[in-house]
């Protein structure tokens, strides 16, 4: 009985192979069309970088069977013929024609068989390989998505050249607490930091092989560090001190924001485990999301007013100098006044060329992520002028973007597929601040985004994997105590100027 099975299922086997086989696509059985076949996701007419892993994908035609035959003007074609609509390209064979094409353009042809005996050709689709590489790592943060459930959640790194994604560290090593907020040094993999809040709080800090958990709160800010950003050349990293509330609305559009009733900027020298601030940068108005420069000389962030109004509240987009060797700023400058462009903007984040700012443009406040309306707009700091990215926008909320270490791509959120969970896109932007269509980052499995049920949050570029022990950031990690931090006492300003003017006049907790 066994044998027969055996050969009954070969013969199956073997019966569906010749049906596959039998009546393969050629010139007498081939229609033509001028129609361009639907795939997903959708890849035509894209910029992609020369190391990125196979962009596999579905054909949404109609079918029995599949031809799909990649070619470019340079190398053996890749073909791939199927009875399913999944593709998954040979990923050798893949890297081997990026290599061979660089600087020009791969076609994808697809032929799809209709019938025992016709075969349907549509119009090849078109991607162009740039010359300029990407960088190999991506860190970001998945949690479930929505605004209640975060028992979930963990930091991962995903490897651009394959499909490979591995956790850096989850919660569920931490007993469930909420963690956010990862931010590194220049793209270096070494230098890392994150926050644990709820349960053992502190940021933890990675420098090299030295991993200590800090508590950044002191008598003198309003709360622990909150959004970060590392100093290119110094051991300074910049944080806001916040104090965040949630505001429910009863509308589907727009039903949670995220304020701040007030918020500073302080300077944390992680060495010498200080923190600094001064007076430009911890005023009765709201300074928030430092942003250092690439050259360390100035210090970017966006400054919000104190209206009782909530969506009349916006932030501006502003810098002050900063001098490295004696630690003090300058005078704050006004790059893009919220009032008189009618948006508000949020989350600056500056190309490692010093050329050009990405920012969120929403109606109110600064938490993109919340708002459908929040697009990516370009600043170019040579000329002081701003324009939407025309390509990259959807009708659903773009958010939190990062620049590669060539300054020549971009990976942001979107919220563009089903209105509710961010993925993450990346796009080309050329030399003179042009973008080009994005691209949703590749899976083995196209349909990975249909059921894995989780945003993708705060992309960021990793020049390499980041390599550390993970037996002893978890000892860390659950260890109740962080170290204090001191606040310099050479200054005469505080991190509570805000919060302390807002909490007396609004009775607001500290």
């Amino acid at each position: 009985m066994l044998k027969f099975l055996k050969i009954f299922f070969l013969s199956l086997f073997l019966f569906s192979i010749y049906l596959l086989f039998s009546c393969s696509p050629n010139k007498s059985n081939i229609t033509y069309t001028k129609e361009k076949p639907l795939i997903e996701p959708d890849y035509n007419e894209i910029i992609i970088p020369p190391n990125i892993c196979p962009l596999n994908f579905c054909i949404k035609e109609k079918g029995n069977a599949y031809f799909v035959k990649i070619y470019g003007k340079k190398g053996k074609s890749i073909n791939i013929l199927s009875h399913k609509k999944l593709i998954k390209i040979p990923i050798k064979k893949w890297h081997k024609i990026l290599g061979l094409n660089l600087g020009d353009t791969i076609n994808i042809e697809i032929i799809v068989k209709k019938n025992f005996h016709n075969w349907v050709r549509y119009q090849p689709l078109s991607i162009f390989i740039a010359s300029d590489s990407i960088d190999p790592v991506i860190v970001y943060r998945k949690i479930d998505p929505g605004f209640r459930f975060w028992n979930k959640m963990g930091i991962f790194q995903r490897d651009i050249e394959t499909f490979n994604e591995i956790p850096i560290i989850s919660n569920q090593a931490t007993r469930g607490n909420c963690m956010n907020c990862h931010s590194f040094n220049n793209h270096n993999p070494a230098k890392m930091l994150f926050h644990l809040r709820a349960l053992n709080p502190g940021t933890i800090i990675i420098d090299n092989d030295k991993i200590q958990k800090v508590n950044l709160s002191t008598p003198y800010t309003m709360s622990y560090g909150v959004y970060p950003s590392w100093h290119p050349n110094k051991q300074y990293i910049a944080f806001s001190v916040n104090i965040i509330r949630q505001i429910f609305f009863a509308q589907f559009n727009h039903y949670i924001e995220v304020i701040d009733y007030a918020s500073d900027i302080v300077i944390y020298d992680y060495l010498k485990n200080i923190i600094t601030t001064c007076g430009s940068l911890s005023t009765k108005l709201k300074e928030n999301l430092p942003e250092w420069a690439p050259d360390g000389k100035h210090l970017y962030y966006i400054l919000g007013d104190t209206s009782d109004d909530i969506k009349k509240n916006r932030y501006s987009l502003m810098r002050i100098p900063f001098d490295t060797n004696n630690l003090s700023f300058g005078q704050p400058e006004m790059l893009i006044n919220a009032d008189s462009v009618g948006y508000s903007i949020s989350f600056p984040k500056i190309s490692p060329n010093n050329r050009f700012i990405v920012f969120c443009a929403l109606d109110f406040g600064y938490f993109a992520v919340n708002h459908r309306e929040s697009d990516l707009w370009l600043f170019d700091i040579s000329n002081f002028k701003a324009k939407p990215l025309t390509k990259i926008n959807s009708t659903e909320s773009e958010s939190y973007h990062s620049w590669s270490s060539n300054s020549r791509w971009l990976i942001f959120s979107s919220k563009r597929d089903d209105g509710f969970s961010s993925y993450p896109y990346i796009c080309y932007i050329d030399s003179f601040g042009n973008d080009y269509k994005p691209f949703l980052l590749p899976q083995k499995d196209p349909n990975y985004y249909k059921f894995i049920y989780s945003s993708f949050n705060v992309p960021e570029f990793v020049k390499g994997k980041v390599f550390f022990s993970l037996t002893k950031l978890k000892q860390i990690a659950l260890n109740n105590k962080a170290k204090s931090v001191t606040f310099d006492s050479s200054v005469n300003i505080d991190g509570l100027s805000g919060a302390t003017w807002l909490a007396k006049k609004k009775n607001y907790p500290k």
